[in-house]
């Protein structure tokens, strides 16, 4: 027998060969007996294939992502996966895909699921956010463009069902695991910052027992770095002659990390073909740390002068100086921490020789915290020192030559340069620090029971009903920054060192750790007592019954198989919401606990139809009355209520001089 020399090809060469290889020897064995065996072969061409099935199966309009094999979806995650279905964009947030856009519509009007169970959002509304969800530990996502009525939780743009492995289905033993580095274009912007980081994974599925237990078990870890370089305007009112000009300035180099750490555990029985049993679960804790330092430069719109001579180009100011420019040195940090939990359990049974039935339930959590911590430090209002401060403008926005040296430790305070929030912390405040955290929970279950029918071309009918009751609740704490000793001003104690602020022409700019200042109690925190504040704080609950019907559809149109299915839901929803009302401001302002409510229900038909020509050749018809419930900030039950006493004696009758706003617990979704 010859030998064969082999080298290594691209994989779609390499499995050509091998195939004809394969095909080859029997002819060159004669008469000998050869054994072929079968060879099954993985890519991700077989992934495209199954996500064209999955397309061609579903009685509805659906669009499709399946992994080549377990652990192998390659996005950082699954919101990158999604976006590149047909009609689906992601909103990014930082340079990465967060939330999605169904036809162009808010991510409001689309639910998510995991294994077909609504899930809860760490947002601060219903949009999910897909970047808690690492792909390396999801099997597949369908996502729904139509309605059935056995879909749980459809939105009303579109219904997302992340989906996790099944072991008994996956039929196999599967041991994977990836591991990956990446680095920033730039380098570390910010001192103490990563410009780098690793994504690494392990996939482990295996069957026993004679493959009546199954068990999946999978863990994902991320650190994300990113460094950005980013330049904000105050905006560009009328300035000399006619012409625009910048109305300040607020520009910042920008480092994060983003680490995630996501587990995800099923645990499959099925002793016999009558029932079986799954249990799944989901955990992921989120941290993103951002480190923003930069200088807010107050101009057009503050004290600062503009001086004579300048140039401009089409209506805009291109060079000029500004005198007494004041500018706010911003040592910020935003932080995020979320827990999200899912779990659920899985029953499925025979009923007699007729029935089929299934009990399912579920719980979805979140805990999420933030910090939006804002420090300023600069030239104190009482020092005679000012910056004269020229710029000229580039393709990337005005460059700055200032006179005033922004690095110099011995020139730089602790102080409020500007005197912002003098009205709560006298002098001025020397930052401000918010901190709102989000307690989301859902628990629901459902009951079904399908059997094959006989009645014209319905050929199986399904009923069920599935009860939810969900709780979010929003807590927003707000802080004024000032100095522990009174002053208004005090040296840095903690000087890191300095920030690079070239791309604006700035060398450097004292930079410090502001959440070290507050802990060793160098910053007092006065709360803010300020009435728009207090009603950022909300409670809303929803219990929603859902009971639906529906009947698949197998039947020939003339010469043409048609397919389908047909259904109602009928959802009934009790909603309430506590909060606080609010009037006046300051020392003077009046809260008061408010609640309000409300129930109704709705009525939701829907129709999937399918014709099948040949050829792989398919028409689609759809038509549904959907539903969004309303954002959940608009559903909070607090309000402001004011008054102006100018405009009471206004012989204006369109000048009331009451004024109010807030959210409405009675609010109904939207019906398209």
């Amino acid at each position: 027998m010859a030998k064969v020399k082999a080298r290594l090809l691209p994989r779609r060469k390499a499995l050509s060969i091998a195939i004809a290889g394969a095909l080859a020897l029997p002819a060159a064995a004669g008469a000998q007996d050869v054994v072929l065996e079968e060879i099954v072969v993985s890519s991700f061409r077989e992934s495209l294939m199954d996500s064209m099935d999955i397309k061609k199966n579903s009685d509805s309009i659906v669009e499709a992502v399946t992994a080549e094999e377990i652990g192998k979806l390659p996005d950082i995650s699954i919101a990158e996966s999604i976006a590149r279905l047909p009609g689906l964009t992601a909103q990014r947030l930082n340079g990465r895909g967060q939330v999605i856009s169904v036809r162009g519509l808010s991510p409001d009007f689309t639910t998510a699921l995991l294994n077909g169970r609504e899930q809860v959002t760490t947002g601060d509304n219903r949009g999910v956010e897909f970047d808690q969800f690492p792909s390396e530990l999801l099997s597949g996502v369908v996502v729904y463009k139509t309605p059935d009525a056995g879909l749980i939780g459809q939105g009303l743009a579109g219904t997302v069902d992340l989906r996790t492995v099944r072991p008994l289905q996956y039929g196999k033993q599967a041991l994977a695991g990836n591991i990956r580095y990446e680095m920033t274009e730039l380098d570390a912007l910010n001192a103490g910052s990563a410009d780098d980081g690793w994504r690494y994974s392990l996939s482990y599925v295996d069957q026993f027992a004679d493959g009546t237990v199954g068990l999946a078990l999978g863990f994902a870890h991320m650190s994300n770095p990113s460094q950005e370089e980013r330049f904000n305007a105050w905006g560009y009112p009328g300035g000399p002659d006619d012409n625009l000009i910048i109305g300040g300035s607020k520009p910042y180099v920008r480092s994060s990390e983003l680490k995630r750490d996501g587990i995800i555990g099923v645990l499959e029985f099925q002793p016999t073909d009558n029932f079986n049993a799954a249990i799944d679960m989901y955990y992921s804790e989120f941290e993103e740390d951002q480190q923003l330092r930069g200088i807010e430069l107050p101009l057009w719109w503050s004290s600062a002068q503009f001086q004579p001579g300048y140039s401009s180009a089409d209506g805009l100011v291109t060079e000029g100086t500004f005198a007494n420019v004041r500018g706010v040195m911003r040592n910020d940090v935003t932080s995020r921490k979320s827990e999200v939990f899912s779990s659920g359990v899985n029953l499925e049974f025979a009923m007699g020789s007729d029935w089929t039935g299934e009990v399912d339930f579920g719980h979805s959590k979140v805990d999420r915290n933030d910090l939006i911590l804002e420090t300023y430090s600069g030239i104190p209002q009482s020092s005679e020192t000012a910056d004269t401060l020229s710029f000229v403008w580039s393709d990337r926005g005005p460059v700055f030559t200032p006179t005033f040296d922004y690095g110099d430790a011995s020139q730089v305070f602790l102080t409020s340069p500007q005197g912002w929030g003098g009205d709560v912390v006298p002098g001025g405040q020397l930052g401000y620090s918010n901190q709102p955290s989000i307690e989301d929970e859902l628990n629901q279950i459902r009951l079904s029971a399908k059997r094959d029918v006989s009645f014209g071309p319905l050929t199986e009918m399904e009923i069920g009903v599935n009860y939810g009751k969900r709780e979010k609740q929003l807590v927003a704490d707000e802080f004024f920054l000032g100095l522990a000793s009174g002053a208004t001003a005090a040296s840095i104690p903690n000087v890191t060192g300095l920030t690079d602020l070239g791309f604006l022409g700035i060398d450097g700019m004292v930079s410090y750790n502001p959440r070290e200042l507050i802990k060793d109690g160098v910053y007092s925190l006065t709360r803010n007592p300020n009435g728009d504040v207090a009603i950022k704080s909300w409670q809303v609950e929803e219990e929603v019954t859902l009971g639906y019907v529906k009947f698949t559809i197998d039947t020939d149109l003339g010469n043409v198989p048609m397919t389908g299915n047909i259904g109602v839901q009928f959802v009934d929803t009790d909603q309430s919401s506590t909060a606080i009302s609010a009037s006046g401001g300051g020392s003077g302002v009046a809260l008061v606990p408010t609640t309000g409510g409300t129930s109704y229900t709705d009525v939701l038909p829907s129709l999937n139809v399918t014709w099948d020509f040949g050829n792989e050749n398919y028409l689609r018809f759809a038509a549904a009355r959907t539903m969004a419930r309303p954002r959940m900030d608009e559903m909070r039950a607090s309000r402001t209520y004011g008054y102006n006493p100018t405009l009471a004696s206004s012989t204006d009758i369109n000048a009331s001089p009451w004024s109010a706003g807030g959210g409405n617990p009675e609010l109904e979704p939207w019906i398209a």
